[in-house]
């Protein structure tokens, strides 16, 4: 799938559009100090106050916004 980005460049999705829905892509997996696996998500809804941010499952939804499917780990 082919992106824009902010400065107009044309490049390729590194991930497949299974793990984006509008406004969040599945960015990858960041390990606790206890070993757990979290899933990270970039915010991309133009517009939205967490544009630009990365964020867990639980504050995409405290905002409303879709959680895209994850890779499994």
């Amino acid at each position: 799938m082919e992106k824009t980005s902010k400065r107009g460049e044309q490049h390729d999705s590194p991930l497949p559009e299974r793990n984006q829905s509008e406004g969040v892509v599945f960015l990858g997996w960041q390990e606790t100090i206890a070993g757990q696996k979290v899933a990270l998500y970039n915010v991309t809804a133009e517009g939205h106050p967490l544009y630009g941010s990365t964020v867990s499952d639980k504050t995409l939804r405290e905002h409303s916004l879709p959680v895209p499917q994850e890779p499994l780990r």
